[in-house]
């Protein structure tokens, strides 16, 4: 766990900022996202020791397992990443914003879901929107994946939202938000490792029993 604090520590200020150009995605708006200031993105990443291969395989077939290894989610109903469609999850980390009665999170839209040579991505957006319709928060969460010259896999969670109710408490979005839900995503990562090690692969069974993530 320090090894995996001294990265936060080193990565959470620097700039990560994958794009992406899905038909679903509202250029304008995300455009807004990549240039506002108000709050930083929070980037969290750990080297993790499992090949690109074997880790997006296991993510991106297995969504509905997400909550049995990070802890960020509570729950993810889908069984494969659509891009342009819902991710229909709930999450155990979201931030303690007073929205005005009856403001909603829309369901998160998938924006990317693929891997290449070298690397893999996954993109959702997320809007809260308050009763007359307007935007209360827009934000991004995306998982890089980068092959490494030993094999090994560079994890990376890049988070970030702007908003009004971004602006009226930025710090609860970026060190208590998107940080702390990286953070819980290195943490489960670094099981998955652990089970790779063990088996030589990711055995869903195995990683229910062995990865149930605790609060963080």
């Amino acid at each position: 766990m320090k090894s995996l604090l001294l990265i936060v520590l080193l990565c959470v200020s620097s700039s990560f900022a994958q794009q992406v150009d899905p038909p679903c995605l509202d250029e304008a708006l995300d455009e807004q996202l990549i240039q506002s200031t108000v709050s930083p993105a929070a980037v969290v990443s750990l080297n993790v020791n499992i090949p690109l291969e074997d880790l997006w395989a296991f993510f991106a077939n297995y969504p509905q397992l997400w909550p049995q290894w990070n802890y960020l989610f509570s729950q993810v109903n889908n069984t494969k990443l659509e891009v342009c469609q819902p991710l229909n999850a709930g999450f155990n980390i979201l931030p303690k914003i007073q929205f005005p009665p009856g403001t909603q999170l829309l369901p998160p839209t998938m924006l990317v879901a693929n891997i290449s040579a070298d690397s893999a991505l996954a993109s959702w957006s997320f809007k809260f929107v308050q009763p007359d319709g307007t935007l209360a928060v827009y934000g991004r969460h995306d998982y890089q994946f980068d092959r490494q010259p030993d094999g090994t896999t560079m994890f990376t969670s890049w988070g970030k939202a702007f908003g009004p109710f971004v602006s009226s408490d930025p710090s609860e979005w970026h060190a208590r938000t998107f940080n702390r839900g990286g953070i819980s995503s290195m943490r489960g990562a670094a099981c998955l490792e652990n089970v790779f090690s063990q088996f030589g692969k990711l055995i869903p069974d195995t990683v229910i029993a062995q990865c149930k993530p605790s609060p963080y």
